[in-house]
């Protein structure tokens, strides 16, 4: 029973790839509010390329909080990881001298996710 209960508490395979995709759209997400036109757009097609990986994706994390938490309280831990993720960014690129790599290194995703042979 102990092991099922730690299997219950533990992130799955797939859980983990989510909250992993989750972080990189959070961290896209302050790019496209921070550093300039061409991530507002880099950043539109990213939804629009990948908009069906990001929802399942999205529905896998949401259901991983539910399995932990039950349902109204798996939401709200859901709403708030989401919340503080974007608040990380935000964090990551307002330091002192971090603003300028925090949105080439976005660039630098933003390429290899938009390139044709991804």
């Amino acid at each position: 029973a102990a092991q099922s209960a730690q299997a219950a508490s533990c992130a799955s395979q797939s859980e983990i790839t989510a909250i992993q995709v989750s972080a990189v759209q959070q961290e896209l997400t302050d790019a496209a509010l921070a550093c300039g036109q061409t991530a507002v757009g880099n950043f539109n097609r990213f939804q629009v390329a990948f908009g069906k990986e990001l929802r399942r994706s999205d529905a896998v994390m949401l259901a991983m909080f539910k399995r932990m938490y039950g349902g109204v309280k798996g939401n709200a831990a859901y709403d708030s990881y989401k919340t503080r993720a974007i608040a990380h960014a935000e964090q990551r690129r307002t330091k002192p001298g971090a603003h300028e790599n925090f949105c080439k290194t976005a660039n630098i995703v933003f390429a290899a996710a938009l390139a044709p042979d991804r």
